[in-house]
């Protein structure tokens, strides 16, 4: 597979750790907006599957936009891998990307970066 190595890692956990402190420093603004500009319902995320045209590299921003998964809706991270595998049918094979998310959550594995 295709990976970034750790130097490269510790760069991207250091820019997330910028980013946080600058999102904290901004300020906050209040309006009125109504609530259907606000509220996405979340019924048809399940089912719908990744753009199968879409290709993903390395250093890819990524979200996750599945609902009940393994990875809480919302999530942001970056690509830190692509690794081929051996798919579940005979002589096919599938991609699985590694990717390092900005925020540690439940279930998360800790694989080439810092545990936090």
């Amino acid at each position: 597979g295709i990976i970034l190595d750790s130097s490269h890692i510790d760069d991207i956990e250091k820019a997330i750790q910028q980013a946080k402190q600058n999102r904290r420093k901004k300020k906050t603004a209040k309006m009125k907006v109504r609530p259907n500009a606000l509220f996405m319902p979340l019924d048809y995320y399940s089912t719908l599957l990744p753009d199968p045209t879409a290709n993903y590299y390395l250093w890819d921003r990524v979200v996750s936009v599945r609902s009940g998964g393994s990875v809480p809706l919302g999530t942001r991270g970056t690509i830190i891998g692509v690794h081929k595998t051996k798919g579940l049918i005979q002589g096919e094979t599938e991609v699985v990307f590694e990717v390092l998310f900005d925020e540690s959550f439940p279930g998360a594995l800790t694989l080439r970066s810092s545990p936090n």
